[in-house]
């Protein structure tokens, strides 16, 4: 008996969409929660329904990769962590039409939410939401493939999971940008952007032979490591900016960041594994801590 068919429906569909990794979107999603509180803003159930919004995005996303990766072939079973692929088609647990169907469901969901958002709030949420979707959609849809052309897939991660997601749940509450968001929006980019970086790592010589161009494969290993720095500092200025701006307490944020030391001392040894774990805690904590400031 093959192990799919010892799964029930739920756990292949947690597999199938990358579930776990869901804390790229969430986590975001949660700063501007705490961005809307703290500016007086917050409107729980308009919140609620923004942050699933953003979330059936994320697992649109996530199955749409696999879904085109596995078309065109370019599905190399060694590939791990967030960006590796769930594997579902390969595993036998969904059909390549059936994985075509779940990841059209997640996004029509998806517009869905922001389109009833859209009606209550105004039309420039359900088009915040459409960006969020296509940035999704084709970053590996062979019309762009931003994800397989350096330097598109970075800064689409980065404005996607940062500024974009951040602004658009923020902007469903108070109807309007804010300003203090646009620094915390940088710093939470950052930290979501470098996750991928750290992802590449491990995945060069696989990259390379599905021609898929990233820093790691177009730069080498040194640069994605400088990059990695540039862009945690860059984060962490932008937090100091809010502060220096606003006194926001958000620059608790700063602080998460400490699994960054494990992490590069890790890409050091080439156990990329785990300096992949060091960024994503880092994610988890710096958001954290960042919410708590504002809350503050």
């Amino acid at each position: 008996m093959r192990q799919s068919d010892e799964m029930d429906l739920f756990q292949k569909l947690i597999i199938a969409t990358r579930a776990p990794f869901l804390g790229a979107s969430l986590m975001p999603a949660l700063v501007a929660g705490a961005l809307a509180i703290s500016e007086g803003v917050f409107r729980p159930h308009l919140f609620l329904l923004a942050a699933f919004g953003v979330i059936f995005a994320h697992l649109g996303t996530n199955v749409a990769n696999d879904y085109f990766d596995h078309k065109f072939s370019n599905f190399p079973r060694k590939k791990t962590g967030p960006t590796g692929g769930s594997f579902a088609i390969q595993n036998k647990l969904f059909t390549q039409r059936q994985i075509l169907a779940l990841f059209l469901a997640c996004f029509a969901v998806s517009l869905s939410i922001f389109a009833l958002l859209g009606s209550i709030v105004g039309w420039w949420v359900f088009l915040l939401g459409f960006a969020g979707m296509l940035i999704g959609f084709f970053y590996t849809a062979p019309q762009l493939r931003l994800s397989y052309n350096f330097p598109l897939g970075e800064i689409a991660t980065f404005i996607g999971m940062g500024p974009l997601l951040v602004q658009t749940v923020y902007f469903v509450q108070a109807g309007s940008f804010s300003t203090l968001g646009w620094p915390i929006s940088i710093f939470v980019g950052a930290l979501v952007s470098n996750i991928l970086l750290a992802a590449q790592l491990p995945d060069e010589q696989i990259d390379r032979r599905c021609a898929k161009r990233t820093l790691t494969t177009v730069c080498g290993l040194q640069a994605t490591v400088l990059v990695l720095k540039i862009s945690l500092i860059a984060g962490a200025g932008a937090l100091l900016v809010a502060y220096v701006s606003s006194s926001s307490l958000a620059l608790l944020g700063i602080a998460g960041i400490y699994p960054y030391a494990r992490a590069f001392s890790q890409i050091k040894k080439g156990n990329y594994p785990l300096a992949l774990e060091g960024c994503i805690s880092a994610l988890n904590w710096g958001a954290l801590l960042c919410c708590i400031g504002l809350l503050l």
